[in-house]
């Protein structure tokens, strides 16, 4: 039989999860990269609903961080693929999942689990590590995930954060 979790409210936010959405499946893989291929939020969402969980991909970025960027490069290959082929409009679906891993990223590079998925214009003013202006850019995207420049523009704000997360990990270790 299938088991259940019940999505929190604060995951409750187009375009990742419908608003009459009320549960996603509990994931019966052990490994850790399956799951957060399959839906990157899921331990985000464990978290917030007290479901217990073995692996807090927040505090532990340098095993979480490495399967976010590879399944980005797949998907990002997808997508160029797809914008070539169809006049310039990207797959919604593999965009909304860049997207999803995007948020990821900046908040599992902050050490921080993710609380809502209602991005604001102020959403990561606190955090460290992030790309500039990532709350505005990343609204821009949201509006409009098929339109090349969406693309663009997430594509770029991933490299940023990329580059962030490496090059703080790298004056951490150096304090150390």
């Amino acid at each position: 039989m299938l088991r259940l979790i019940d999505l929190p409210e604060a995951f409750k936010y187009e375009p990742f999860f419908c608003r009459d959405e009320h549960a996603i499946p509990l994931n019966s893989s052990s490994a850790v990269e399956e799951i957060i291929k399959s839906n990157p939020f899921y331990f985000d969402i464990c978290f917030k609903a007290n479901v217990p969980i073995d692996f807090y991909p927040w505090k532990n970025p340098e095993i979480s961080i490495p399967v976010l960027i590879d399944e980005w490069h797949s998907i990002q290959e997808t997508i160029k693929s797809r914008i070539r082929s169809n006049a310039r409009k990207a797959d919604k679906a593999e965009m909304i999942k860049g997207i999803s891993i995007l948020i990821c990223l900046i908040n599992w590079s902050n050490e921080t689990p993710i609380h809502d998925l209602d991005i604001k214009s102020d959403d990561f003013t606190a955090f460290s590590v992030k790309p500039i202006n990532a709350s505005e850019r990343l609204m821009y995207v949201l509006l409009k995930p098929e339109q090349y420049h969406s693309f663009v523009q997430l594509n770029q704000l991933i490299e940023e954060m990329v580059k962030q997360y490496y090059k703080n990990r790298a004056m951490r270790s150096r304090e150390k």
